[in-house]
């Protein structure tokens, strides 16, 4: 956990752990005390232009960098952005388009979004030292997956999930666009259920936790095994955290009316974050798991760890 993790967390009182949270009543995402519901960062696109924000309505996913210095967010609205937490600037945005879900950064400045409508997943270089937050015409490769809900990078590649299938991408060099590598199918596993909606890993080494439309599983990528994981809620979950110690339970979210909600319960139903008028999406425990990167030499030999 970086500095300012640190500092969140000894400003907090005992009983209360931050949380990132999507609210969908005023499209912002937000990084709060539970259980109070105090509001300690929110972003909400105020600070890129206004003809742009409209691809923030609605947002879909919240993450946070593993070396913890930045929020990750899309939104439905078509929207991915890159967000320093320390002032809650925008470092890096784009329309994506296709009713995004989900989106993880790896080494090398690879970000990709996967998104629902349109069957397709979009890789981007970006750059979060540039003066240009946003260019038009931004290069970007298209790879097509359908009903693409969840993406994360774990371990040297990016995990896609969707409709009842999950892939794992390796990123190669490409050569058909300048400076814009290829993502390309190593693995392919079955999920043994349809719908599949939030994937996020959590403390133990590649271990996801996975929601579709009636189950809740653990996807083991070691043997590409699925289990099932026991609790009272399990259908319809549009997000879940790992709790990291005895206290921070395991969380999910569960529409109330249409695909949002006020509340964050554990598995067993009982109210660990209510926010009145809210509609969240996705909640999700600001806690990092740690799962630097290993770059290697021509010759194999260990060059460093990466944390990104």
């Amino acid at each position: 956990m970086n500095e300012l993790l640190l500092l969140l967390a000894f400003q907090l009182q005992a009983t209360n752990y931050p949380m990132l949270v999507t609210d969908q009543s005023i499209h912002r995402v937000m990084i709060v005390q539970a259980p109070s519901g105090d509001i300690i960062k929110e972003w909400c696109a105020s600070d890129i232009p206004e003809q742009h924000r409209k691809w923030f309505r609605n947002p879909s996913e919240v993450k946070f960098s593993r070396n913890g210095k930045y929020l990750l967010t899309c939104a439905s609205g078509g929207g991915a952005a890159i967000i320093r937490i320390s002032d809650e600037k925008t470092l890096w945005y784009d329309s994506v388009g296709g009713n995004p879900h989900s989106l993880d950064i790896g080494p090398g400045n690879i970000l990709v979004v996967a998104s629902s409508t349109g069957n397709y997943t979009t890789l981007f270089r970006y750059d979060l030292n540039s003066t240009k937050r946003y260019e038009p015409n931004r290069p970007r490769r298209k790879i097509d997956f359908p009903d693409g809900h969840a993406v994360n990078f774990y371990d040297g590649y990016f995990y896609v999930a969707g409709a009842n299938q999950i892939k794992a991408y390796e990123v190669r060099q490409g050569k058909r666009k300048k400076n814009l590598p290829d993502l390309v199918a190593v693995e392919s596993y079955t999920i043994p259920g349809i719908g599949a909606h939030d994937m996020i890993y959590g403390a133990r080494e590649k271990v996801f936790y996975l929601t579709t439309v009636d189950t809740l599983l653990e996807f083991h990528a070691t043997d590409g095994s699925f289990h099932p994981v026991p609790g009272k809620i399990s259908r319809n979950i549009k997000s879940y955290s790992e709790g990291a110690n005895k206290d921070l339970p395991s969380t999910v979210t569960v529409p109330k009316e249409q695909w949002w909600t006020d509340e964050v319960t554990d598995l067993q139903g009982k109210t660990i974050l209510k926010i009145p008028g809210a509609r969240i999406y996705k909640a999700r425990w600001l806690i990092g798991y740690i799962n630097t990167y290993k770059e290697y030499d021509k010759n194999g030999k260990l060059i460093r760890d990466v944390a990104w």
